[in-house]
């Protein structure tokens, strides 16, 4: 993974902390996206910092980025269904 891409994982992060602030109103939902969302942050910001990208790393983002997608579609049902 080269670093352009990790300006686009940054985004994401950006999209999905505007949606978690503006629009989840589940107390369940809210408080485990934030806590996805800072280990995803700290996963960013180490990666920023040594200018690279190791396999752990994209493991690590691979990871978060299924429990963001879990919580992040979760939240948009429980969203629907108010």
């Amino acid at each position: 993974m080269e670093l352009s891409r990790l300006a686009a994982k940054q985004k994401r992060y950006m999209d999905v902390l505007l949606f978690t602030e503006s629009e989840v109103l589940d107390s369940s939902i809210k408080p485990n996206l934030l806590k996805v969302l800072a280990e995803y942050k700290g996963a960013l910001a180490n990666c920023w910092k040594e200018q690279k990208i190791t396999e752990q790393d994209i493991f690590v983002f691979g990871s978060l980025e299924r429990e963001l997608d879990a919580l992040y579609n979760q939240a948009h049902l429980r969203s629907n269904l108010t």
